[in-house]
């Protein structure tokens, strides 16, 4: 008789304490949603949204490597049927995916589950991940943005970095660019004039003519391209700007400057001097 109530106790209790076991377990399951933008969750353990195709959700870090953009490093995998089951097998590859879709949204592991399951502050695979307050890091991410076309994202994050580093090159170049791309045109000037006075190239002055264009600056951006002209390396190269830049003037309904154009096409010999007087670097020191 003893026996029997003390079974009968027993089997009373863990009756009463299911519920408690259960919750218990629930409240270690991460409690995912997919409403963080990638780009935010740089530096952190991430689940990835499942594809349609796919049986298991995707689960790994995410790092920005300034020669590739924001990389996804695959840890392993997750299934999902009202609980989440963790992969545990050792993965035989390694799979590290540049983000390229700026629509995607993440679900950020939180640091409880981080824990639970054992994984370390981020994949010792990696190795040292770059400093994000170096000028070079943020020129890096700040082009990687401009390609997504997130130049919103660029913007304040470089002029950020150009309050330590204000004549930084391609701080300059990113910056001018984003601004370009927001059509925030007199402020692309603006940098881009910066730019080309210390450090002149093709694609600065090229971006700066752009932004002349955009104003109805037409002498000084012509005379911006002209300048780009002798870093081209071949007479191909020369024609095919000229080519180009005979459409843009014609569409800007500038028809000396296309016919001028047209001659660099066709010949691909450089002019000897730009017009002084529209050169924007004249025009910097009379302002």
């Amino acid at each position: 008789m003893l026996r029997s109530n003390l079974v009968q106790t027993k089997s009373n209790a863990l009756f009463y304490l299911w519920p408690c076991l259960v919750m218990a377990q629930n409240h270690k399951q991460p409690n995912l949603t997919f409403q963080t933008d990638f780009f935010h969750a740089v530096n952190h353990w991430v689940v990835l949204p499942k594809n349609g195709s796919e049986h298991h959700y995707l689960y790994g870090y995410l790092y920005f490597d300034p020669a590739k953009g924001i990389v996804f490093y695959l840890e392993n995998t997750l299934a999902f049927d009202g609980t989440w089951k963790l992969n545990r097998d050792k993965k035989s590859y390694v799979l590290q995916k540049t983000m390229r879709d700026p629509e995607m949204k993440v679900a950020l592991l939180p640091k409880s589950i981080q824990q639970l399951w054992n994984l370390p502050e981020k994949p010792a695979a990696l190795g040292a991940i770059p400093k994000k307050n170096t000028a070079d890091y943020a020129a890096a991410l700040g082009r990687y943005f401009n390609q997504l076309e997130q130049s919103s994202l660029a913007v304040p994050l470089l002029k950020k970095a150009l309050r330590k580093n204000p004549n930084h090159s391609n701080l300059l170049f990113e910056l001018g660019f984003a601004y370009n791309a927001k059509a925030r045109y007199k402020k692309a000037i603006r940098v881009l004039e910066l730019l080309v006075q210390d450090s002149p190239s093709q694609k600065a002055w090229e971006e700066l003519g752009y932004a002349y264009l955009q104003t109805q600056t037409i002498a000084a951006a012509e005379n911006c391209y002209m300048q780009a002209l002798h870093y081209c390396k071949s007479t191909e190269e020369i024609q095919k700007i000229g080519s180009e830049m005979h459409r843009v003037f014609l569409k800007f309904g500038a028809s000396d400057y296309a016919n001028k154009w047209e001659a660099i096409a066709k010949n691909g010999e450089i002019p000897e001097k730009p017009n002084a007087e529209n050169d924007p670097r004249i025009l910097l020191i009379k302002r």
